[in-house]
């Protein structure tokens, strides 16, 4: 027969430790949201200053470091990882941009788009738009230099993004905006 004592004491150390494991987690990712939040002002500072591949390797550890403990769901505490990883993700977009790095910036723009459907949904419209625009401009520029397979699949893709960018930015900028008239035609012919 087990003493009465033994069994609440032993009750209390499995709280206990329950309680410790989960405010470890929980400090632990609050240490991994700082140093996120330090890389990425200082790939700010970097990508300010004209240091581009220094930007993106700040920009690529703070991706890492935020992936490292961020959950799937979304909590009201951890909605700023979130938000925190599509930021990240928009720089990495505009600094692969201008290095001219088309397969890095095509994939990190897909991720960026992930990234926003999930934390808003369908209601993020204008960057959405804009990501899928980029999407497509950037599927239009790979298949010119890949394979005639890969190139079809990028192409298929690019049309896919086309038309979505067009179905969004329609709402959010109107026909009569400069994109529709100088971007879209553009991308269009390109893909076509």
């Amino acid at each position: 027969m087990v003493p009465r004592g033994h069994y609440f004491r032993r009750h209390i150390r499995r709280l206990v430790s329950i309680w410790c494991s989960h405010h470890l987690r929980y400090l632990s990712y609050a240490d991994q949201l700082r140093k996120a939040r330090q890389l990425h002002d200082q790939g700010a500072l970097c990508k300010q200053e004209g240091n581009l591949h220094a930007a993106k390797a700040a920009f690529e550890e703070s991706l890492a470091a935020l992936q490292e403990s961020l959950p799937e769901r979304m909590s009201e505490e951890e909605r700023e990882g979130h938000y925190r990883v599509v930021a990240t993700l928009n720089e990495l977009v505009d600094v692969t941009f201008i290095l001219k790095e088309w397969e890095e910036c095509l994939e990190y723009c897909r991720r960026a788009v992930k990234g926003l459907q999930h934390i808003f949904g369908s209601h993020c419209w204008v960057m959405t738009g804009l990501r899928m625009l980029r999407i497509a401009f950037l599927c239009a520029k790979l298949c010119r230099r890949e394979l005639r397979e890969k190139a079809q699949s990028l192409r298929e893709e690019g049309i896919t993004a086309l038309r979505k960018a067009e179905e969004l930015l329609e709402i959010t900028h109107g026909k009569d905006h400069s994109v529709f008239e100088k971007d879209v035609q553009r991308i269009r012919q390109r893909l076509t």
